[in-house]
């Protein structure tokens, strides 16, 4: 189906026909998720790591995904462009808190 609608728009668009007979289907082997809540993990760290001459570097499995969660979360938050400075400093601060109290 998502073939006939690509070639649907192709030539709605007034692009050059390429025959798209002449191409095959491939369905790449990637990563599959083994819950309904982690396809958007699952999708950009598969785009991160696309490499078409290299597809074993876009393997990795469920059990990856908690760190990826945290790492995307890190990175959003201590993003340049979030001004939410006293967020960052909490979140910076959190480990070394959590330690103290527990030498207390």
């Amino acid at each position: 189906m998502n073939i006939k609608n690509l070639k649907i728009t192709w030539n709605e668009a007034g692009l050059k026909n390429l025959n798209f007979q002449t191409y095959g289907i491939a369905y790449p082997n990637v990563p599959k998720q083994k819950t309904g809540n982690d396809c958007g993990i699952f999708g950009m760290k598969y785009l991160e790591r696309f490499c078409a001459r290299n597809p074993a570097q876009c393997m990795f499995s469920h059990l990856d995904i908690p760190a990826f969660r945290v790492k995307y979360a890190y990175d959003i938050l201590m993003s340049d462009h979030n001004v939410e400075y006293d967020a960052k400093f909490l979140v910076a601060g959190f480990k070394r808190y959590k330690d103290d109290q527990r030498h207390m």
